[in-house]
């Protein structure tokens, strides 16, 4: 069964977290330059330990780095816009245009 994934805010604006049963995950988004990004995922233990760390950076060859950089940038897009409510947003707009 797929379901929701209840995102938060994290501690900075551009982190962001969900907690599930006996895990969480932490979802950040790393400028290193003005050119380059990188978003780095951590599923975190119930202290707060760090179980598993995943980067795009971590991957030597280009073409896996890059679905990993795409994946992880789409769920990072993802969480911001579950996190800030833009859909409920943009959908309270066009309901006042009719």
């Amino acid at each position: 069964m797929i379901r929701k994934v209840p995102w938060k805010r994290g501690e900075r604006d551009d982190v962001f977290r969900a907690s599930f049963t006996s895990y969480s995950v932490r979802l950040s988004r790393q400028v290193l330059s003005k050119t380059v990004e990188d978003y780095v995922l951590e599923v975190c233990d119930p202290d707060g330990g760090v179980v598993e760390k995943v980067s795009d950076a971590r991957f030597n060859r280009p073409q896996p780095a890059n679905e990993v950089y795409r994946q992880l940038q789409e769920t990072f897009n993802l969480a911001r816009k579950a996190v800030m409510g833009a859909e409920g947003a943009v959908d309270s707009i066009l309901e006042e245009l009719g």
